[in-house]
């Protein structure tokens, strides 16, 4: 598979078994129901880089600190929505 599939959805993503893991525990169908779910202070974003802004993006809409790793986002429309 290759990156490009994987910035279209990060819950098909091979390299997000283990948010499927937590998803199925908590019977969620995902992540944006997660952060709905449960009280989310600091959400950390090691995911592959092209996945970051998909992750990042509704934790900030919400209020939810983020740290994550560089960069933030590929995608420069994308950045001015986490900056802003």
């Amino acid at each position: 598979m290759a990156c490009s599939n994987l910035a279209g959805n990060p819950i098909n993503s091979p390299f997000t078994s283990p948010l499927k893991q937590a998803a199925a525990e908590y019977h969620l169908d995902a992540f944006e129901q997660m952060l709905e779910k449960e009280k989310v202070e600091v959400l950390v974003v090691t995911t592959v880089d092209a996945t970051h802004d998909q992750f990042i993006i509704p934790a900030l809409k919400r209020g939810i600190k983020v740290l994550t790793e560089k960069p933030m986002t590929t995608d420069v429309e994308k950045s001015v929505l986490i900056g802003s």
